[in-house]
């Protein structure tokens, strides 16, 4: 790498050499951003995973709680069946087929 110094504050590199270093820093600067890409598709991948985990499990509960509500309700209208004055309301009717 040819150095030319016209001035003591600036240097100067030839047209050849500084395309040369152009393209290793571009490189270089590339190389790096695609790791740091990787990296943070790696870490939103895995907080992504685990909030996948989160509502699987909250679904399984609301799953479950809404079994138990239906298993209450149908329990409430079998109670109130045995009731003689709402037992004409709640009666099961046969369908038509």
């Amino acid at each position: 790498m040819k150095i030319i110094a016209k001035n003591p504050v600036a240097w100067y590199i030839s047209g050849m050499e500084l395309q040369i270093f152009a393209q290793t820093f571009f490189f270089l600067t590339a190389s790096v951003a695609i790791i740091v890409c990787g990296v943070l598709s790696a870490i939103v991948m895995y907080q992504l995973i685990f909030i996948m985990k989160h509502l699987e499990h909250i679904s399984d509960n609301l799953d479950d709680t809404a079994d138990d509500l239906k298993n209450r309700v149908k329990d409430m209208l079998d109670r109130l069946e045995e009731i003689p004055l709402l037992s004409y309301f709640f009666k099961k009717r046969k369908k038509r087929s």
